[in-house]
């Protein structure tokens, strides 16, 4: 466990220095082995609620984590913010890396206090970074700059699943395949998540945004817009989706209607020829041409001149085409 006082400027981590008298924030790292001391470092008065209230997190989370049969798009991790006090909150967001595999950040947020439970990526120097250009003057610009970087990086997914789209479309355009099928329902499944994430991020934003009682709220309209913004180009990127499938199938359906359409002529070139074979095979005395010499030849001529007929009523009728 680490514990830095943040404030404008600058982040000077507990003992190392003397505390710059700033208007400021203290920032706790908790690691998972120290959960115990959560509840004391967020409620000082009633440590019993938080710690019943973790409890009853983590099982909600160990029964995501069982769940055999998942519905499409499924959040193991649900982006929410709920209030444990007058001015005590606590925070999840969903993170997600290149491979789309979530990440929990989870914080507890007071006016002067921000204790930071599950991180994610979230490193100690960038925190730094980010308190020397300005962006942490207090608790709640924390919890937004983290909000930023989480939009960032559904932003970032979504264009790497529009690239993936330009290659499946490419490829329907040469010819349907069947790994094109499942690549389109994995990013069906993955853009629907996406769009549960924004939603439930957009509404954590809105109510943090409407916390009235912290110091310096910050600028949570802009950050709502933007998510607004990016939750249109999501479903835009759905209905792209569903195009995409309805092409897929498309152009399955024109490549069978070929083959039939080759069975179709293929059939219809022969069945003269059939019925000439069936007429001049069935077995009768009397049958013309039967005991003639020329009766083969003219059964060939015959044919010939019924498949050059076909072939001529094809090409004018353009049906090989």
């Amino acid at each position: 466990m680490e514990k830095f006082y943040v404030f404008q400027g600058g982040m000077v981590k507990e003992g190392e220095s003397e505390i710059i008298q700033q208007p400021g924030f203290w920032l706790t790292v908790v690691s998972m082995a120290d959960r115990e001391a959560i509840p004391a470092l967020v409620r000082p008065d009633a440590p019993g609620l938080v710690r019943e209230w973790l409890e009853r997190v983590e099982a909600k989370g160990r029964q995501l984590a069982d769940r055999k049969h998942k519905n499409e798009g499924f959040l193991g991790v649900y982006p929410r913010a709920e209030r444990l006090g007058p001015e005590h909150y606590y925070v999840c967001y969903r993170d997600m890396d290149q491979g789309g595999k979530e990440r929990a950040i989870r914080f507890f947020l007071t006016p002067k206090e921000f204790v930071l439970w599950e991180w994610g990526d979230v490193e100690p120097e960038q925190l730094k970074a980010w308190a020397k250009r300005g962006l942490l003057a207090c608790s709640m610009h924390l919890a937004q700059v983290l909000g930023a970087r989480i939009l960032f990086h559904h932003q970032e997914l979504l264009e790497k699943f529009e690239d993936q789209m330009d290659i499946v479309e490419e490829g329907i355009l040469k010819g349907p395949k069947i790994w094109q099928e499942k690549k389109i329902m994995d990013l069906h499944k993955r853009v629907i998540g996406l769009k549960k994430s924004l939603n439930a991020h957009q509404s954590v934003f809105i109510r943090l945004g409407g916390v009235g009682r912290m110091e310096g709220p910050g600028d949570w309209q802009e950050l709502v817009q933007d998510t607004q913004r990016e939750l249109d180009n999501v479903r835009q990127t759905h209905e792209l989706l569903e195009s995409l499938r309805e092409a897929y199938q498309t152009a399955l359906d024109n490549r069978a209607n070929d083959i039939m359409k080759v069975l179709t002529l293929l059939a219809t070139f022969l069945l003269p020829i059939n019925l000439l074979t069936s007429f001049f095979g069935m077995n009768f005395e009397n049958m013309p041409l039967i005991h003639t010499n020329y009766g083969i030849w003219f059964f060939y001529g015959v044919s010939g001149m019924i498949m050059g007929i076909s072939l001529w009523y094809f090409h004018k009728k353009k049906w090989q085409k």
